[in-house]
């Protein structure tokens, strides 16, 4: 086992977990809690549901492999809008 290539992956998997966490025991504290004014359960509902959507975000790919190798005739996906880049063939006229 490589430990060298598995911690980022291992830190990632982590932060997504605890922040998932956090916004969950916010959430939980918010509903259970029955002294709460209107405008404190809605920053706290707010609070978890950014915590929430945090963790979602750092759970999506970015799209890197993680193999090393830089060949450039290979077509590259540009993840944020499904569009794959080919490097151009067509020689430009003098």
């Amino acid at each position: 086992m490589n430990n060298k290539n598995n911690t980022p992956e291992i830190i990632r998997a982590a932060t997504t977990l605890i922040f998932s966490s956090i916004g969950c025991v916010i959430c939980g504290m918010v509903i259970f809690n029955p002294n709460l004014t209107d405008a404190k359960w809605s920053s706290g509902m707010g609070l978890a549901g950014t915590a929430i959507t945090g963790a979602a975000g750092l759970a999506q790919s970015n799209g890197r492999s993680n193999d090393n190798s830089n060949n450039e005739d290979t077509p590259k996906q540009n993840y944020t809008s499904g569009v794959t880049l080919v490097k151009s063939t067509h020689k430009k006229r003098a």
